[in-house]
């Protein structure tokens, strides 16, 4: 019973938490966005991962994954074993991929140095520069608390996060694209 409410809690708190700005703080760890290298070209697949580095009780996480839909196009998510996705009816919109995680084993709150979130996969669709832009980015620990409200909640987890990943889509199949800035 403790544990749906904890879960009820955390999906209340990650809805609610998309209107409230949030300040970034590299005290609770990185968040980044990764692209596994190989030539691209229009038709190939893109595989982006998103980590997050030297954090420590990870036990929610929410983000939205900007790109730009006239480069690439969403064929989709495998998250890591450790979480479950909570699906929505807007996770994937023209240009936009969301997802709001919890993490299995609410009582692993051991500290990780890297720890592979999730891996998007796109289709390159034509030559030029392909931006993926990491934004709404909320994290909450296993930590409880009492609110203003005076109701118990989850104590949000500061992460650097890294905004925007930027790759060359080649217009010709032999040419190497450049890596990731």
């Amino acid at each position: 019973m403790r544990k749906q409410y904890g879960l009820t809690v955390m999906i209340v708190l990650l809805l609610v938490s998309l209107f409230a700005p949030y300040p970034a703080s590299a005290a609770g760890g990185q968040l980044e966005l990764v692209r596994v290298p190989n030539a691209l070209k229009p038709g190939s697949k893109v595989k982006i991962r998103i980590n997050a580095s030297q954090v420590q009780d990870l036990y929610g996480l929410q983000f939205n994954l900007k790109f730009n839909s006239s480069q690439l196009r969403y064929e989709g998510m495998k998250i890591s074993n450790q979480y479950i996705n909570y699906p929505s009816s807007s996770q994937t919109k023209e240009g936009q991929v969301s997802a709001a995680l919890i993490r299995k084993e609410s009582k692993d709150t051991s500290y990780k140095k890297k720890l592979q979130v999730a891996e998007m996969t796109f289709t390159a669709l034509k030559p030029g520069v392909a931006t993926l832009q990491l934004h709404g980015v909320k994290a909450i620990t296993t930590e409880v608390y009492v609110n203003e409200h005076g109701k118990n909640d989850l104590r949000l987890l500061p992460l650097e996060t890294m905004k925007e990943l930027l790759f060359q889509i080649s217009p010709h199949p032999g040419k190497k694209s450049d890596s990731p800035s």
